[in-house]
């Protein structure tokens, strides 16, 4: 039995979207916490927070590198940011 030519042809072009629906990249809306247990799950440009457990920025203040991790300054660390200013933790 042949596959009839008919359901090739029409039902191929709504199939190629329902394979493509497979990998979805929706954004992430500006001031979200993304939660993490590695940087591997956070978006581009952020790195994980270990001990925290949350995405932020590796130039944050308050945070040290430590591979592609990063953890929380100690409490009781003084922390700063580029300007100065008293920093906190994230």
């Amino acid at each position: 039995m042949r596959p009839r030519l008919d359901v090739l042809v029409w039902g191929a072009p709504w199939l190629a979207p329902l394979v493509m629906a497979c990998g979805v990249n929706l954004p992430i809306p500006s001031g979200s916490q993304v939660t993490c247990s590695t940087s591997a799950q956070c978006p581009d440009g952020t790195s994980c927070v270990v001990d925290l457990g949350i995405c932020a920025s590796p130039g944050r203040p308050c945070v040290q590198a430590v591979g592609t991790d990063l953890l929380a300054a100690a409490d009781g660390n003084a922390c700063t940011t580029d300007a100065g200013e008293a920093g906190r933790r994230p």
